[in-house]
């Protein structure tokens, strides 16, 4: 993916850098989609060839995911999943998206390939998801 120019690159983390302490220190998500959106919105066209496009779906999924949107978070980060399948966190996020939206067989499925891609570790924080795949994948 090509590198944007350093006026927009810069403007993105600013704004990145806000929509984080939104989301992690005042646990205001929406506020943290309303800043990662704009950040989105200054990538030139087509967003999908920037690196940034894809930590920004991500960062909003994210987002909708801490607000219990499930639905639009799963799409934000299937979004991201076509730029980068091969990304461990954004195939855990797929799964723990569609185990919220009561398709557990389909989240199984993606933590398995989360786990494929970026082993156990990605469950360390997430105990609920882990009881889902311990006894299909013998994790410890």
């Amino acid at each position: 993916m090509a590198e944007l120019p350093d006026g927009i690159a810069e403007k993105i983390e600013v704004l990145s850098e806000q929509g984080n302490h939104f989301l992690d220190e005042e646990s205001n998500w929406q506020e943290a989609i309303r800043v990662w959106e704009e950040a989105l919105s200054l990538l030139p066209e087509p967003k999908e060839d920037w690196e940034a496009c894809l930590w920004l779906y991500g960062s909003i999924g994210e987002a909708y995911f801490e607000g219990e949107l499930y639905e639009k978070s799963l799409e934000q980060f299937q979004r991201a999943a076509e730029l980068d399948e091969s990304n461990p966190f954004i195939q855990f996020r797929i799964g723990a998206n569609l185990f919220e939206l009561g398709k557990k067989d389909e989240a199984k499925i993606q933590f398995a390939n989360a786990i494929d891609l970026g082993g156990e570790d990605l469950f360390e924080d997430e105990i609920e998801y882990r009881q889902i795949v311990k006894s299909k994948l013998k994790l410890h």
